[in-house]
């Protein structure tokens, strides 16, 4: 993780170029300690689960099961303590004028 995240910091502040993570299912551990959450924006996949550990591990830990939380009209199952954590929800659809490649 730190290797990633030190290559990452070089490519964002020396090179000044913008990074933009999708997160998709799952996306756990190691992926939401390092470059997974360290974009200028951060967007997510509608029921997508994002948590810094994994879903057995949370409800192991906190003896309690996760739910599952409306976000606008679509609903993305987290932890609860990572609320917050991303910038938006995107459907998963190549035609989609938020992402695309010049």
């Amino acid at each position: 993780m730190a290797k990633i995240s030190a290559a990452l910091y070089e490519y964002q502040k020396n090179k000044r170029l913008f990074y933009v993570p999708i997160l998709t299912s799952l996306t756990t551990g190691g992926v939401t300690a390092s470059f997974g959450m360290l974009g200028d924006i951060i967007i997510a996949e509608p029921d997508a689960y994002i948590a810094f550990a994994g879903k057995k591990v949370i409800e192991q830990t906190l003896n309690t099961t996760i739910l599952k939380v409306r976000v606008g009209r679509v609903g993305l199952r987290f932890n609860p303590y990572l609320n917050g954590a991303h910038d938006t929800v995107r459907l998963k659809d190549p035609r989609s004028d938020r992402v695309s490649r010049k």
